[in-house]
């Protein structure tokens, strides 16, 4: 077994997830709690836009 598996479900399936995963949970539920979508409507949203209002709507929640 190699230390680095190649792809994120096989990281999930060996238990190792890592810090990586829980960022970007971290950013998509920021993003669908900010805009009201599902994460099945949010499927095909450009990544960057995620990652935009996620950052903006933590800053406004934390004051930053």
């Amino acid at each position: 077994m190699s230390l680095h598996p190649p792809c994120a479900s096989s990281c999930a399936r060996h238990g190792r997830t890592g810090a990586g995963y829980a960022v970007g949970n971290r950013l998509v539920d920021a993003y669908l709690a900010a805009t009201g979508r599902t994460a099945a409507e949010a499927l095909l949203v450009d990544h960057r836009d995620v990652i935009d209002t996620a950052l903006r709507t933590r800053g406004a929640s934390t004051g930053s």
